[in-house]
């Protein structure tokens, strides 16, 4: 499954919100697409959807449930976490003084200031792992 973004409007969230679910697989008929431009993008897909008056959502078998992780090149990244987010940072860090800190941030939202690129939680929809496993975790710490 690709990622896309997808945006309701404000007078049809009532009607969405108990049929979506953040990792939950759905298929969608009948919305909008266009171009994802813009400095704040959620994916790298070319396309987003948006929901309409008439769009219907109906359950799926999921597909895959991978998690998927991008190594940046090294790259070093403000991050800023949130609420319960922080909190995981602090006992994490406090209860480990000598192992490397993994931190896993999947549907993070990244910002770029002149130049300078960050990372942060977005809202409700980031989800945040600690020291997670797997293979991908484990090829990345032989590295």
């Amino acid at each position: 499954g690709t990622r896309i973004h997808c945006s309701i409007k404000k007078q049809h969230l009532k009607r969405y919100e108990n049929h979506l679910s953040v990792g939950s697989w759905k298929f969608i008929e009948e919305f909008n697409v266009s171009n994802s431009i813009g400095q704040y993008r959620t994916t790298k897909h070319c396309y987003r959807i948006s929901f309409v008056k008439d769009t219907i959502v109906s359950n799926s078998v999921t597909v895959s449930n991978s998690d998927f992780l991008d190594l940046v090149r090294d790259m070093r990244l403000s991050c800023t976490l949130w609420r319960n987010f922080a909190d995981q940072i602090v006992e994490a860090t406090s209860n480990n003084e000598t192992e490397k800190l993994i931190c896993l941030i999947r549907f993070g939202k990244i910002k770029e200031f002149r130049d300078i690129k960050s990372v942060s939680n977005a809202f409700d929809a980031s989800l945040v792992f600690i020291n997670p496993s797997g293979a991908q975790i484990d090829q990345f710490l032989d590295a």
